[in-house]
């Protein structure tokens, strides 16, 4: 028991068939340039949503398998990250977290003039989420939550608001995840290539 928690402390924990079927892929030399810590990045997103309350799924899994203890260390990372959720959407909207901004690029712009995308604000210093590693995914999480609702269905109504709004937030959160250090190197690898 002590190994397996010391081997996802470590961000080294097995992956799931995501992260199996990513690095049958990386087997390719080219594929592995583009996503060299793949692994690791699997793991901080993993471990990140254990602490949500989407790590309610995985307490009840391992519950159901058995293992008590784990399971039981699950569910209080899930209340434990629920409560992190909670209150990184109360700093979200103290305007003290922020997602990537919005989608519009005018607003974008004037946007960035004052804050920084995926960061938290110390004082009047912006400082990126992705330093926080597991931890910050639910802070990035409710940061997108409150993006979407802020910067999502503007101007619209009823079922088109609620739309606007879920296509914020995913994009928003995808903008989240593209901001964690292992998948920097493809978005630049991406904006490269673009260009």
């Amino acid at each position: 028991r002590s190994s397996k928690t010391a081997t996802r402390a470590v961000l080294q924990e097995e992956g799931g068939n995501i992260t199996k079927g990513i690095n049958q892929m990386r087997l390719d030399p080219g594929v592995k340039t583009a996503l060299p810590f793949f692994n690791t990045l699997s793991a901080i997103v993993r471990l990140g949503h254990d602490l949500t309350p989407l790590g309610f799924i995985r307490a009840e899994q391992l519950r159901r398998r058995g293992d008590l203890v784990e399971a039981a260390q699950a569910r209080g990372e899930a209340v434990l990250g629920s409560g992190m959720l909670a209150a990184g959407y109360a700093l979200a909207e103290g305007d003290l977290l922020t997602g990537a901004g919005p989608s519009n690029d005018a607003d974008r712009r004037a946007w960035g003039e004052t804050h920084a995308p995926n960061s938290f604000r110390i004082g009047e210093k912006w400082v990126p989420l992705y330093l926080l590693g597991p931890i910050g995914v639910p802070f990035g999480l409710a940061a997108a939550i409150s993006e979407a609702h802020r910067f999502g269905g503007v101007g619209k109504e009823g079922p088109e608001a609620a739309g606007a709004t879920g296509v914020e937030f995913i994009v928003n959160y995808g903008k989240y995840f593209i901001s964690l250090s292992g998948m920097r190197t493809v978005a630049d690898l991406y904006e490269v290539v673009k260009d």
